[in-house]
């Protein structure tokens, strides 16, 4: 029991410091950028699975401030590698985003790509 009791303080008290580190190169532009632009293949693997989920996150119908809801989609054969390239050319123009959440402006640079369309919803 002793050993259980344990094992649960020592996982209390490192979670939240490999939350936070995780959380520190997730969350940036910069640091997604510098995953993508490394050729390691585990960070290049780590790049194209970020970038996938947040291209069908990007799909789901969008609910706007003013009420309407738009359809969000990608251009025809559009793939997370060249959503990464179009990331590291937008940071180079703006490097001041490089500490703002990558998710923001991934959708930035594909919509600056021209690659992200958006249009009303329809039902």
């Amino acid at each position: 029991m002793k050993h259980i009791i344990l094992a649960i303080v020592i996982l209390a008290i490192a979670s939240p410091a490999i939350a936070q580190q995780h959380r520190r190169f997730e969350t940036t532009a910069g640091g997604l950028n510098a995953y993508c632009m490394s050729g390691d293949p585990g960070d290049t693997k780590f790049c194209a699975g970020y970038i996938t989920a947040w291209m069908e996150e990007m799909q789901v119908p969008f609910h706007t401030p003013n009420g309407d809801y738009v359809h969000r989609y990608f251009a025809d054969g559009v793939t997370p590698e060249q959503i990464g390239r179009l990331l590291a050319k937008y940071l180079a123009d703006h490097p001041e985003y490089e500490n703002r959440a990558a998710r923001v402006y991934l959708m930035g640079a594909a919509l600056s790509g021209k690659i992200l369309l958006v249009e009303p919803f329809t039902k």
